[in-house]
């Protein structure tokens, strides 16, 4: 239930005519009020996420958040997925050539590895 500014701080008229309250008491209030009216909305975790391609999700996807309580690929794209280079971006160890194809072909994840 949603409250006006007036029914928020109906709770508070008797404290500025001078009627003493205890800290305890207007903490409590408050919390009443602003529990009452406010949801609370637990985001989802980025591992949960089906990034598009050409992304992927982040190796530490699971220590990252989408910004509601379900991913969006719009909304939470850069947030929890980073783009897979090509694999003509690895730099080969000595005696070792990129495949054919690397101009063309992907890594798996957001860095490419050996």
């Amino acid at each position: 239930a949603t409250s006006t500014a007036e029914e928020f701080y109906a709770d508070f008229t008797g404290w500025s005519n001078g009627v003493e309250r205890s800290m305890d008491q207007m903490v409590g209030a408050v919390s009443r009020k602003l529990c009452d009216s406010v949801a609370f909305v637990w985001p989802a975790n980025c591992s949960t996420m089906e990034c598009p391609h050409p992304y992927t999700l982040y190796d530490e996807s699971q220590d990252r958040y989408c910004a509601t309580s379900k991913c969006n690929a719009t909304v939470d794209l850069h947030a929890c997925c980073g783009e897979r280079p090509l694999c003509s971006t690895l730099a080969c160890p000595a005696d070792y050539d990129n495949r054919l194809n690397a101009t063309r072909t992907l890594c798996l994840g957001t860095v490419c590895k050996l």
